[in-house]
């Protein structure tokens, strides 16, 4: 191969390695219990939350920047400083995350019934929410039918 091949093909990688690690990606934690009553029902709470975001307050961390009157009725400034970019319409984006979080709990919910094989026939949800970046999904496993 030639140097200048050789050359290219590293700064292409190099180009895309650097798109995929800039790409903006969503963190999020995870909480899952089980609990099984006195007469053998199971029960199970999956929790989804949106990493750093623990509260509606810390959803936009807003700074106050001191600004010079000049006379002319111009006020100080006000700088924005954001953990998550701001949409043009603000409940366009709740409601964006909130579908997003509901797919994805449900899906990670699933994976990890599975993956301990805790439900051995259906699932019956009680509840379901979102509130401050976390989605909630409460249940249980319904009883094998007798044939």
């Amino acid at each position: 191969m030639s140097y200048k091949l050789k050359l290219t093909t590293l700064l292409l990688l190099l180009v895309t390695l650097s798109a995929c690690l800039s790409a903006p990606t969503e963190r999020f934690d995870e909480s899952f219990f089980t609990y099984q009553d006195d007469e053998g029902k199971k029960y199970f709470s999956f929790i989804l939350k949106l990493k750093g975001m623990t509260s509606v307050s810390d959803k936009v961390v807003y700074e106050r920047v001191a600004g010079r009157r000049s006379g002319r009725g111009s006020a100080g400034k006000r700088s924005i400083k954001q953990e998550v970019p701001r949409p043009e319409n603000p409940e366009d984006a709740k409601v964006s995350i909130k579908f997003r979080m509901e797919e994805m709990a449900h899906e990670k919910l699933t994976d990890r019934l599975e993956a301990i094989d805790y439900c051995s026939n259906e699932i019956a949800y009680e509840s379901e929410e979102y509130k401050n970046y976390q989605y909630r999904i409460k249940g249980y496993c319904l009883p094998e039918q007798d044939s």
